[in-house]
């Protein structure tokens, strides 16, 4: 492989509990009584449709602006990378991979969390909600990513702990790789058709033949 498309929430970042954090304070100012799960259900969706699902139609808009104020007020000193991510991202470039964040999130949160914990030096490419019109698990954002990075779909693959990670991949005509340690549980993940399950960093290292 020469191109490794990677997730961010969930799949670079532990950023689940600070998704959720924001998700509740959101519905709860809203007086929307939704399961921990159902939140869970939808990362990897863009803020606006993931309104639209939670509250109906129309109200997407309403959900993404309240969600970012919230958001916007949390402490995030101890947002972190999962461990050895670092290290891998490190050794795949150095070995001529090309590395692409492909995410829901919008430019600029995408780029601030990637800053935050350490890894925004190794994307050289970030494909965000604005950046396509359609969403994963559509194949857009992989195809916009292999765009940007002059990569082919037979040299590349997707790194990601949804299962719209791995629609968007499959759409795309490309390996997926999901991961254990996010939003999605091993059979989700084999369900939505990953070619390949990774359940800690070194088990991923492997499959990507990075040697750690």
């Amino acid at each position: 492989m020469t191109a490794y498309l990677f997730d961010l929430d969930g799949t670079l970042a532990d950023t689940l509990p600070i998704i959720l954090q924001t998700s509740r304070l959101t519905l709860d100012e809203l007086g929307r009584d939704i399961s921990d799960a159902q939140i869970i259900s939808l990362i990897g969706v863009p803020l606006l449709e993931s309104g639209e699902i939670l509250l109906g139609p129309g109200q997407g808009e309403s959900y993404r602006k309240l969600y970012q104020k919230h958001f916007m007020t949390l402490d995030m000193s101890n947002l972190a990378a999962f461990p050895g991510v670092a290290k891998l991202l490190s050794l795949l470039t150095a070995g001529g991979g090309k590395l692409a964040c492909v995410t829901s999130k919008r430019q600029k949160t995408a780029a601030a969390t990637l800053a935050q914990v350490g890894l925004l030096c190794y994307f050289p490419v970030l494909v965000c909600a604005e950046d396509t019109e359609r969403h994963k698990p559509d194949a857009a954002p992989a195809r916009k990513a292999l765009d940007l990075l002059n990569a082919q779909e037979e040299k590349a693959i997707f790194i990601g702990d949804s299962i719209f990670d791995i629609g968007c991949a499959q759409n795309a005509g490309l390996l997926s790789c999901g991961v254990t340690w996010g939003a999605a549980e091993k059979m989700q993940l084999i369900e939505a058709g990953a070619d390949y399950i990774a359940h800690n960093i070194e088990e991923l290292a492997a499959i990507l033949k990075a040697e750690l």
